[in-house]
């Protein structure tokens, strides 16, 4: 990871700042971040690495899911892995999220292989 932190990254539009920071391996600098640049949809970040302009830090489902000509997918061994997960506020739970969240527990339970596959726990 380390090796990357000189290098010319994407960001994205998201106005989320931690959200910003995680994506950019800004805690893990020491000096300011070469000007990035921004993206706003992974089609388009796609394209920026592999036009050689930038490199990207990504998840290993779009690794799998979304292989590119021209971008490779390395993994980043010397940072903690991260885990996703889906969160609201209580008093904010409404009919949506509920159906929502079963959803995706359906999903789960019906594309088990797909889940294996996004995880990276089977190629």
């Amino acid at each position: 990871m380390h090796d990357l932190l000189s290098e010319r990254i994407t960001v994205s539009t998201a106005p989320d700042e931690t959200f910003r920071r995680f994506w950019t391996l800004a805690d893990y600098r020491s000096a300011p971040m070469p000007s990035p640049i921004v993206i706003r949809t992974h089609a388009e970040e796609l394209g920026v690495v592999a036009s050689g302009r930038a490199l990207s830090v990504t998840s290993v489902s779009a690794a799998r899911l979304t292989p590119h000509p021209g971008v490779v997918f390395v993994l980043i061994r010397d940072v903690p892995l991260t885990f996703c997960a889906l969160v609201w506020r209580a008093e904010e739970e409404s009919g949506l999220i509920r159906d929502f969240v079963e959803g995706a527990r359906s999903v789960l339970r019906r594309e088990q292989q797909l889940v294996r596959l996004i995880e990276g726990t089977e190629c």
